[in-house]
């Protein structure tokens, strides 16, 4: 099924940019599996002269003849394919010596060859730095194995470092784009089948034209073949030599042991060597470390939407998807999506404050955040110092009518009383998913989702 190309208007703007100059470039391009990076390229260059491949985990002989074969289908360079190539640089200057017009060459998931040959990291070095500046030329490299990119191409120790025109990580699509997906008209409805992909593109597309919560949970989890069953593994497989130790980690932080001794605790790795391993989760983007104001430590969570989903969700019924029992799945996640889907708006109104309300108080001194001391938990606010002002919000998803509004604003000024947020001026606002219309309340209606 065909689904348009959506947002990405940033990445696409940066990319003509540096196609108008008309020099040449070195572009890398990043991010985790099924984010739309793939996609994001193809747009880009359908109506420009390139030579598009995707890279395969094999030797170097096979990548270059897949290279080879992509130029003579691709510029219609006969013969092309038929010349035995010893390396990557070899390849790209004899293309360069009978082809000098613009084009873009795409490597795509070219981390997945560097894995299989490193020597290609030294021989596309070989040819950015004396070869590409005579040509006029875009190259492109892609990869899904982050890790592999932080280390082997954009890192300090890569032959390939300080060497790129531009570098794109690419992340999840806004949770404002859920709209352009589903036909589903109840905004609770669009914030709990958000809270299921993320802004995944791929599985965005997956559920494309669905027309109810229920039909997408039966398109995600209704069958053993569904993709979404195999990407934790094939996550933790793909990145690390060493699985289990990853997977243990993030397994603890989602059910809830996410400070250093705790996730130590239920794991059994010793605290010294926990720092390594969760400085890696984090800069993959698998979880995430919030630091509440007001407090010198912080707390580890699970970041990564379908990682998410298959701890809190998947795991927990795994005997069930075993047995092949999807229908008692489905009616499982049906029942707890609502506690599940709690965090996840969260994160959602946090998204829409900082666009809405972040300006009425950004100055340099601003802070952000969740405040967690002593027992005392406020969901969000935006402090600034020298303007001695705090902006401070508590969401509930659930409905409130005017009694319960007042019960929980009553119980916000009790909570600030209580912390150094009582030297502030501030401004309390509620966020419900649905309440009656007053002034400081933000319900789903205001959010453009």
């Amino acid at each position: 099924m065909y689904v348009r190309f959506i947002d990405r208007v940033d990445e696409i703007r940066l990319l003509e940019d540096i196609w108008s100059t008309g020099i040449p470039g070195f572009v890398i391009i990043y991010g985790r599996r099924r984010i739309g990076k793939t996609r994001l390229l193809m747009e880009w260059i359908k109506d420009k002269p390139h030579v598009y491949v995707q890279c395969l985990p094999a030797s170097d002989e096979v990548n270059l003849s897949r290279i080879s074969k992509a130029v003579t289908d691709q510029l219609g360079i006969d013969g092309f394919d038929r010349v035995r190539f010893t390396g990557l640089d070899t390849l790209l200057e004899h293309l360069a010596r009978i082809h000098d017009k613009r084009l873009i060459i795409v490597l795509d998931e070219f981390t997945y060859w560097v894995r299989r040959s490193s020597r290609v990291l030294g021989e596309l070095q070989y040819f950015v730095d004396h070869v590409l500046q005579n040509t006029k030329y875009i190259i492109v490299v892609s990869g899904s194995l982050v890790g592999v990119m932080y280390r082997d191409i954009l890192g300090s120790g890569s032959p390939l470092y300080g060497r790129r025109t531009a570098s794109l990580k690419i992340e999840e699509l806004s949770p404002w784009y859920i709209k352009e997906f589903i036909n589903v008209e109840d905004k609770a409805d669009r914030v709990r089948i958000y809270s299921l992909v993320g802004g995944l593109p791929y599985y965005l597309a997956y559920i494309y034209g669905s027309r109810s919560l229920r039909e997408v949970v039966e398109k995600l989890f209704g069958s053993k073949y569904s993709p979404i069953y195999d990407e934790p593994h094939l996550l933790f497989r793909e990145e690390f030599r060493n699985p289990e130790t990853y997977y243990s980690i993030v397994s603890a932080i989602a059910y809830g042991y996410n400070r250093l001794s705790s996730i130590s605790d239920y794991t059994g790795i010793p605290k010294t060597h926990l720092p390594k391993y969760l400085k890696i989760l984090v800069d993959l983007g698998y979880i995430e470390y919030v630091k509440p104001l007001f407090s010198r430590k912080g707390l580890y969570r699970v970041k990564d939407p379908i990682l998410r989903v298959w701890f809190k969700l998947i795991e927990p019924k795994i005997h069930l998807i075993e047995a092949g029992c999807f229908d008692k799945v489905i009616e499982y996640i049906l029942e707890e999506i609502d506690v599940f889907t709690s965090e996840v708006y969260e994160e959602i109104v946090y998204r829409y404050i900082l666009e809405r309300h972040l300006s009425r108080l950004n100055t340099p001194d601003t802070v952000i955040g969740r405040y967690m001391y002593k027992g005392i938990e406020i969901d969000l606010v935006i402090l600034s110092r020298n303007m001695k002002k705090a902006l401070i919000y508590e969401i509930k998803w659930s409905d409130l009518d005017d009694r319960e509004l007042k019960k929980e604003q009553y119980k916000l000024i009790k909570k600030i009383e209580k912390t150094p947020l009582r030297n502030y001026s501030t401004e309390i606002y509620i966020v419900a998913r649905n309440s009656p219309r007053r002034k400081n309340v933000i319900t789903l209606k205001d959010l453009p989702i």
